[in-house]
């Protein structure tokens, strides 16, 4: 669009306005066809004041969810140099890719998980739950370490300048990371909504948000990006640690401790071995390697974590069988 417009900012600005909109009303009507269509009878309101809190309490969560991914980048902007502000937000945009890997999730999990608490099937919800959160941690984890891993080579490959990437390294390994936490908070999230619960949620983030805020303020100010990259990594491993046991606590009576480990730490401990170790060989490779190590360093690790993870391993299993017979 920019090549054949005049390319300025209120071009480029335009044309995304125009195509989310393009985007939301062939979503709209993709949605209005799939439920049978039918003549349009005007706004419902009554249908929404059953919702209205739950609405709320949703959008609640949400505001602070978007307060904690992007307060950061609002505050550093105030107290860091031009420079080292730069390197910040370049390493947060690839970081940032990680978090498009979670939410396909959420919504695939989050009808299925709705439709099950509606019928009061305990036993197949907890079995998608379990199921959900191997998923996310096959597709998560394995990319965020392969990033932070891989953070130099990863941008200088994008710059094509060894000063800035090995500058900037530091910051993608901290906040790839914090991102990978925070992708683990998808299926609780999930499930906490599919109860029609928000308060746990909203009262944890808005913890988060009140360490993070002033943390950020306090520690940009003596130890830089890398410090503020760090606390983001501590708070968003803190909460990952947390809510999840909070949310089984309050939906099941139970922290059900146990199986959350067995859900994450086998596919974790997998891609982290995996992705280990092909750091280690790609250091002994050429730099031409480099694009060709990263790409593999993830599909591997994807590949280890899924043959660790028993719900999906299994699932994958019956597919094959399912398929070959």
């Amino acid at each position: 669009v920019l090549w054949i417009l005049p390319p300025r900012l209120e071009t480029y600005f335009l044309w995304h306005a125009g195509a989310s909109c393009l985007h939301a009303g062939v979503l709209a009507t993709m949605l209005w066809r799939g439920l049978g269509g039918g003549a349009w009878q005007g706004p419902q309101l009554a249908a929404l004041r059953g919702i209205l809190r739950f609405s709320g309490g949703v959008w609640a969560v949400s505001l602070l969810g978007a307060v904690l991914l992007q307060a950061d980048k609002l505050i550093l902007g105030r107290l860091l140099p031009l420079a080292t502000l730069g390197q910040y937000m370049l390493a947060a945009m690839f970081a940032l890719v990680i978090a498009r890997a979670s939410s396909p999730i959420f919504s695939s999990f989050f009808p299925r998980l709705s439709a099950l608490v509606a019928r009061g099937n305990r036993a197949e919800l907890w079995e998608v739950y379990h199921f959900g959160v191997q998923a996310v941690a096959v597709i998560v984890l394995p990319i965020a370490f392969t990033v932070a891993l891989f953070a130099h080579e990863i941008l200088l490959i994008w710059t094509r300048d060894a000063a800035l990437a090995g500058e900037a390294a530091v910051i993608l390994r901290l906040l790839s990371l914090g991102v990978g936490c925070s992708g683990l908070l998808v299926l609780p999230y999930a499930l906490l909504f599919a109860h029609g619960g928000t308060r746990l949620a909203f009262f944890c983030n808005l913890a988060a948000v009140a360490l993070l805020v002033p943390g950020l303020v306090v520690i940009a100010d003596g130890y830089g990006a890398v410090g503020a990259a760090a606390l983001w990594l501590a708070v968003n491993a803190a909460l990952a640690a947390s809510f999840p046991l909070l949310c089984h606590h309050k939906l099941a009576g139970s922290l059900m401790l146990g199986g959350w480990l067995r859900d994450l730490l086998p596919p974790a401990l997998a891609a982290l071995l995996t992705a280990g170790l092909l750091r280690w060989a790609a250091s002994a490779s050429g730099p031409g390697w480099q694009a060709a190590a990263i790409v593999a360093c993830a599909a591997l690790s994807i590949g280890a974590a899924v043959l660790a993870a028993a719900h999906l391993r299994g699932w994958l299993l019956l597919r094959l069988r399912g398929g070959l017979a």
